[in-house]
């Protein structure tokens, strides 16, 4: 069974991220100012764009020029008879069932999975998967424990 991040889960993964990077660099700033050292408003602005802009033009072009033939999966999980293939922009971790050992979910507001190996060990931000995606995961990886 193969696992896909859809082009709507990976904007909403995007945007999120964005949001959570504004709000954490919103906390810093405040705390900064209470301390005595703030920022220019220079850096404010770069920051704050880049945490918009970058994001959104890797999304677009993936959007519009990510298609046919020459289509790069960014994110799947999927799992065959031989083991777990995780397949990450064009590459592609493997762990065997044979040398697979356990997995482990951690994080309050990004869940991330960590799959252990004999030799390896992947990490994988669950939240780049829809919800329903993310619960068969866990239930897929459960069946092989």
């Amino acid at each position: 069974m193969k696992y896909s991040q859809g082009k709507l889960q990976s904007i909403i993964y995007r945007l999120r991220n964005a949001i959570l990077g504004i709000i954490s660099f919103g906390i810093m700033l405040t705390i900064g100012t209470i301390l005595g050292y703030g920022p220019s408003t220079g850096f404010i602005q770069l920051y704050v764009v880049s945490l918009i802009f970058v994001p959104a033009m890797i999304t677009l072009w993936l959007f519009i020029f990510n298609s046919g033939s020459s289509k790069v999966e960014e994110y799947a999980i999927e799992f065959s008879d031989d083991g777990l293939h995780y397949e990450h922009m064009a590459e592609r971790d493997t762990v065997k069932w044979s040398e697979y050992k356990s997995y482990k979910v951690s994080g309050i507001i990004s869940k991330v999975l960590t799959i252990q190996a004999e030799s390896q060990k992947i990490i994988i931000d669950l939240m780049r998967f829809n919800a329903e995606h993310r619960k068969s995961i866990i239930s897929e990886l459960n069946k092989r424990c």
